[in-house]
């Protein structure tokens, strides 16, 4: 066996010869367990831990408790929906001037002044009949936004809006 983890030659083979190589071996093994995917500590983090390795180790009833948790699967939350599907059947159920309105505002706020008032209030009447689908408004304001396509999608909302009278 090498020196322990660049200890020097003066720490590490008293350690071998008082415990033996075979012990040294098992709790480097043991550490090196411990400190799996972290940062590696010092030589003398090394020399202590193989000199008094129960003072790094879990109580036996800490061991159960942390075996217990790292063997249970990590639980799915089954009980919350998905946000997305909640508001999306809370705008369902809206009627269809409430459903006009809140598409009004939702645009609003991505579009802000591309659209002059008398066009929001345009779409607004256009919602409330329904002529339009307010959901595919909204999902296209949110794409336009998120791809940085708002002056081509206000373009766009201005050509429809163009058919109505």
């Amino acid at each position: 066996m090498t020196l322990l983890h660049r200890a020097s030659e003066k720490r590490s083979l008293p350690l071998m010869e008082s415990l033996g190589v075979d012990t040294v071996r098992e709790r480097l093994d043991e550490v090196e367990r411990l400190i799996a995917g972290k940062k590696v500590p010092g030589p003398g983090f090394f020399v202590s831990f193989i000199r008094s390795p129960d003072d790094y180790r879990l109580p036996p009833a800490r061991q159960q408790v942390a075996v217990r948790t790292q063997a249970a699967p990590p639980r799915l939350l089954e009980a919350e929906s998905d946000p997305d599907q909640a508001a999306r059947e809370r705008f369902a159920s809206l009627s269809a001037i409430e459903r006009a309105q809140e598409t009004v505002r939702s645009l609003r706020v991505v579009y802000g002044n591309r659209l002059d008032a008398g066009e929001y209030r345009k779409l607004g009447d256009v919602l409330e009949v329904e002529a339009l689908d307010a959901s595919l408004l909204r999902a296209e304001a949110a794409r336009a936004l998120t791809m940085g396509t708002c002056d081509n999608q206000v373009a766009l909302l201005r050509v429809q809006l163009a058919t109505f009278s």
